[in-house]
């Protein structure tokens, strides 16, 4: 976490040059949640991104800490740009599972059945909808906790846990 961050957020209120030191730590982040969301195509998470801190910049005046950090707004902004960049192509969520790319040091067996596995996930995570989709990511991919999700999604812990439930529920049955 970034130090002192409330106070960064503070001064990048009054200067816009104090915004640089909140950019430079989130940018990477940023890009790298995007470029999960876009199936690993870094143009286009760099080019969300740079939306998504363009819109932060603008209304950093308007950002208040009532209970949520910046990351989550800054995630928040982030995930909005996603859903409509998705809007603008008029197309459904596709998760990208690189992290599942086996190790080099594995047998070609095993890559086999790792890239199996990675695909067969994919396909399967696929029935879902988009929102699930987003909320499995985050939540098995990306690590959050559902009191993270529920931030940067605007909706309650408990609706989290539901959806998580259902949604595993779904792809058991599938």
């Amino acid at each position: 976490m970034l130090e002192n961050e409330e106070k960064l957020v503070n001064r990048a209120k009054k200067d816009k040059k104090a915004f640089g030191k909140l950019y430079e730590y989130y940018w990477p982040k940023v890009v790298r949640y995007l470029q999960n969301k876009v199936n690993g195509n870094l143009q286009t998470a760099e080019d969300l991104a740079s939306t998504t801190f363009e819109k932060a910049l603008k209304n950093i005046s308007s950002y208040k800490w009532q209970g949520t950090s910046f990351s989550a707004w800054i995630y928040k902004i982030a995930y909005n740009t996603y859903v409509d960049y998705l809007r603008g192509l008029k197309t459904t969520v596709e998760l990208d599972i690189e992290h599942l790319i086996p190790d080099s040091r594995a047998s070609i067996e095993d890559r086999l059945i790792d890239d199996e596995i990675s695909i067969t996930l994919k396909n399967l995570l696929t029935n879902l909808k988009d929102r699930e989709q987003v909320i499995i990511k985050l939540k098995f991919y990306e690590g959050y906790s559902n009191k993270k999700i529920a931030e940067v999604l605007n909706i309650s812990e408990t609706n989290i846990g539901t959806i998580i439930n259902r949604a595993i529920t779904k792809l058991r049955d599938i």
